[in-house]
């Protein structure tokens, strides 16, 4: 396999990028994020699976959908008490349409992906326990494409206890039930 020429500007961007990393690990006060994650996604990085690097549940290889749009992953996120639910329908609405949930979402700072909800899936045992009589957390910062429909990722609570991922068509109506999560401003 032929190696990819690496410009000298690229060498500087990626060494500091380490130098940042080990600085993270020497802090007196520790690293201040997942420790095995990070092992796991340099590993990763150097054996050059970086298809590894998006999602857990990678719908292009599931389904053969495309990755039409996503915001990524929210670095600073560092628990489930830095999100917070927010209602996206006026009072005297019973649902809206996908154009104005997604105008809505953004303007509500509530446009998180499906690299946050896997998050949440992975630790929903923090989740707080009133987040359960919701019918959706829903994820609009990714957008899945089959053909000429598109899905967003959402998590609901289901009669096991416990959260899963479904994907919603953009053409259902979101009505009052549904919620997006978003992180608390720092």
């Amino acid at each position: 396999m032929a190696g990819n020429t690496v410009t000298g500007e690229q060498r500087d961007e990626i060494q500091k990028l380490f130098w940042e990393i080990e600085r993270q690990l020497r802090q007196r006060s520790g690293y201040p994020y997942n420790i095995k994650e990070l092992r796991d996604h340099l590993v990763m990085a150097i054996e050059g699976e970086f298809s590894k690097f998006r999602f857990e549940r990678d719908m292009a290889k599931e389904c053969g959908w495309a990755l039409f749009f996503d915001t990524g992953f929210s670095p600073h996120i560092s628990s489930v008490r830095d999100f917070d639910v927010v209602e996206f329908l006026y009072r005297d609405e019973q649902y809206i349409k996908w154009p104005e949930f997604q105008e809505r979402a953004f303007t509500l700072n509530a446009n998180l992906g499906q690299e946050v909800a896997e998050y949440l899936l992975k630790h929903q045992e923090e989740i707080p326990a009133d987040w359960r009589q919701k019918m959706y957390l829903l994820f609009p910062g990714t957008i899945w494409k089959k053909e000429s429909t598109f899905f967003i990722p959402a998590l609901s609570f289901n009669l096991n206890n416990e959260w899963g991922m479904q994907f919603l068509r953009h053409d259902s109506n979101f009505h009052g039930q549904l919620l997006t999560a978003h992180p608390h401003c720092p």
